[in-house]
């Protein structure tokens, strides 16, 4: 029997959130995080090692090495499988020609530390039917953020979570601000991160970063 209440009565509701999304134009949205760095190779070489065993037990190594060249990469053996061929792997894991067990156990192992982000990511783009741009530092500066309303950003934007990392995270957030300083609506900025930032640290963060505090809050990643 229901009880009187609608989905929209609830403010964590999927329908209620569109539809606040929609009356504030909240249309384009961007993630910016370093888990979307491209793999490390180097650090995945067990991995790489058992799924080329698998792909030879199976023998599909001309099969293997097509889907590679496909991909700008040539692969001749585990030993040629490189940064860029795993970031490859991880653009095109949702290819149907990939879907074997072995190509998507690897696939999933790259992919571990981004797990969180792309949840909120999927739910964004199929919970909530926005366009979700995806970013690490570097792919950042290609950003188009005059044309975002909202912006997920992490507090460490790099490999270790070191003053190098939040100082990168702070030139984004500049640079968001100053791209968007003459527009009639800014963007808000949300902080992330996996570990606890105190207020101090978010006011040294807004401070260095010029933000303004009504465009930014944080969000804890957990």
């Amino acid at each position: 029997m229901s009880d009187g209440h609608t989905p929209v009565d609830n403010p964590a509701h999927p329908i209620a959130i569109a539809q606040l999304f929609n009356q504030n134009g909240v249309r384009k949205i961007a993630i910016i995080d370093d888990s979307y760095d491209p793999p490390d190779a180097s650090a995945h070489r067990a991995q790489i090692e058992k799924f080329w065993g698998e792909i030879e037990d199976k023998d599909e190594i001309d099969k293997a090495q097509e889907i590679f060249e496909s991909w700008k990469c040539t692969v001749n053996g585990p030993e040629d499988i490189d940064d860029t061929a795993l970031d490859q792997l991880v653009r095109h894991r949702d290819d149907p020609i990939i879907q074997e067990e072995h190509w998507r156990a690897l696939a999933a192992t790259l992919v571990v530390s981004r797990a969180t982000v792309e949840q909120l990511g999927r739910y964004l783009e199929d919970g909530l039917r926005r366009e979700v741009s995806r970013a690490n530092y570097t792919e950042a500066e290609g950003l188009d953020y005059t044309s975002m309303q909202l912006i997920f950003l992490d507090y460490y934007l790099g490999p270790a979570h070191d003053d190098e990392s939040v100082k990168n995270a702070e030139s984004v957030a500049g640079k968001i601000y100053s791209a968007c300083a003459n527009a009639t609506t800014k963007p808000l900025i949300v902080l992330m991160s996996s570990v606890r930032i105190s207020e101090d640290m978010r006011t040294t963060f807004r401070d260095k970063s010029g933000l303004l505090g009504g465009l930014f809050y944080f969000l804890d990643k957990k």
